[in-house]
């Protein structure tokens, strides 16, 4: 069921922008850590394996999102260069 739950969590995350996803992602890290002298609970049994798929799948997004990024940057140095060309070709 978490599984599922962060599955879903992470397809909304899909619809916002890299820093806004990373920020709610990010956002409860220190709500997560134990307060000293308190020991923390056992975490319920595939919760660590869940969590790990769930930073692979973040990760995974990450990477694409910056390679999206990468992608749409070069697309527009070449939109930039067919112009020049156009406009060189047109002043002939």
């Amino acid at each position: 069921m978490l599984l599922a739950q962060m599955l879903a969590d992470l397809s909304s995350l899909k619809a916002t922008s890299p820093s806004a996803a990373s920020a709610l992602v990010n956002a409860n890290k220190s709500a997560e850590s134990p307060i000293r002298g308190q020991p923390s609970p056992s975490p319920a049994p595939g919760t660590e394996q869940e969590t790990g798929r769930a930073a692979t799948l973040k990760a995974l997004y990450n990477l694409r999102a910056k390679l999206s990024q990468h992608d749409n940057s070069a697309l527009m140095k070449v939109r930039e260069r067919v112009d020049a060309l156009a406009a060189q070709r047109g002043g002939r």
